[in-house]
This record gives C-alpha cells, sequence and structure tokens, in this order.
C-alpha cells in the first residue's frame, strides 16, 4: 500500500493533469464535432475547439493540477528584507502587486504553450488528414495523444513552475527530489 501511495505522489501532478485533460478533451471534442458537423472548415473548428479546451485547461490546472506550485510562487514575501521602515499597508500593497505580475506572466506563458501546442495540431490534423486520408474525427484523436504530451511537459516545466527561475529542476525531478524511472 505505501508503495502504491508513493507512486500516485510521484505521479500525482500528471495524473492530475491527465484527469484536467480528460474533461478538456471532452470540451475539445464537443466542440470540434459540433462546428464540424455544421459545416465549419476543420481547421477553424480546430482554432475555435481548442481554444474553449484551453480555458477550461487554464481554469482547472491554476486552481488544481498543479496549485501548489502556483502558491508557492505567489507567496508575497519582499526582496527588499525587513519591513518595518515602510508605512503600514505598503508591504501588503507590494505583495499583491507582485502576485498580480507573476499571475499575469504566467498566464503569458500558459498562451505561448498553448498556441504552439494548437500551432503543432493544426499542423498535424492537417498531414494525417489531408495526406494521409484519415477521418477528420479520427486524426482529431490520433492529435490529441501527440498535444497533451507536449502540453504537459511545457505546463509543468514553464508554466505552471515551481520555485527556480527555469522550473526545470523541480519539474524534471518531482516533488520527492527523486528523477523519474
Amino acid at each position: 500500500m505505501n508503495s502504491v501511495r508513493r507512486l500516485v505522489r510521484k505521479y500525482e501532478d500528471f495524473l492530475k493533469f491527465s484527469v484536467v485533460g480528460a474533461a478538456n478533451t471532452l470540451v475539445d471534442f464537443a466542440v470540434y464535432t459540433v462546428l464540424y458537423l455544421l459545416g465549419v472548415p476543420f481547421r477553424v473548428a480546430q482554432v475555435f475547439s481548442y481554444a474553449a479546451g484551453t480555458l477550461n485547461s487554464y481554469i482547472l490546472n491554476k486552481s488544481w493540477t498543479f496549485k501548489a506550485a502556483a502558491q508557492g510562487s505567489a507567496v508575497g514575501i519582499s526582496d527588499s528584507g525587513d519591513a518595518s521602515d515602510r508605512p503600514v499597508g505598503a508591504e501588503r500593497k507590494r505583495s499583491s502587486s507582485g502576485r498580480a505580475r507573476r499571475d499575469w506572466a504566467q498566464a503569458a506563458r500558459f498562451l505561448t504553450v498553448n498556441l504552439i501546442t494548437l500551432g503543432v495540431s493544426i499542423v498535424l490534423l492537417g498531414l494525417i488528414k489531408e495526406r494521409l486520408g484519415v477521418n477528420a474525427l479520427i486524426a482529431k484523436a490520433l492529435v490529441t495523444v501527440v498535444t497533451t504530451l507536449l502540453n504537459f511537459v511545457g505546463s509543468k516545466l514553464w508554466v505552471f513552475r515551481s520555485g527556480s527561475p527555469s522550473g526545470l529542476k523541480e519539474g524534471l525531478v518531482g516533488r520527492s527530489g527523486h528523477s523519474p524511472d
């Protein structure tokens, strides 16, 4: 039982990301299917469906999947040291403005990762559908597998990174401090 707990703890972020991903995929596929069946070109349908899934993804991943990393980065600790020489309330104002800047930076990273992933998905969708002649809905399923992995890596290592400036050490090593096997 302890080994199962350790395994779950080790891969907790990925497991949570997968649950959120399933919800995102449902949103994405539902919007894509409706738009495609209404005659919207598949690339346009992909843009709108991906945007709907992305909005769902940001909300759920920020509030649940990577919550600890987001909270750790949003702690309003001043880098200037002692607050005794500042007026009352200055530390709180400084702390909340720093948190707001970090939130905007995180949102910009999230948007960047998702725009890259969207671009990859559109290219792959076109190649699989047009070059290989695969049905648009099946092509969408195949592309979703690739883009899910790409999105997880970008989210874990860059968007919702914890602590370090690059986020890479914690992202690759994980919470337990051991490299994944």
